[in-house]
């Protein structure tokens, strides 16, 4: 995945993580889901077809 910055996000609520990824041997938080809400902290548009079916299958479960 591409990330452009070192920022992360601790959620206080553990739950909401929905993707992490391993620095230097610690998990860092890449995702947060809460219902319909996703929020990456990557750029799945500049991810390459890693983030295209990413993104792909967030469109297919879109609501309507």
């Amino acid at each position: 995945m591409y990330f452009v910055h070192s920022y992360g996000v601790v959620p206080e609520d553990a739950n909401l993580v929905a993707a992490h990824v391993m620095v230097a041997r610690q998990p860092v938080t890449a995702a947060i889901a809460h219902g319909a809400l996703v929020a990456t902290q990557f750029h799945p548009e500049k991810s390459g077809p890693c983030g295209q079916r990413i993104l792909a299958r967030w469109l297919k479960h879109l609501p309507g």
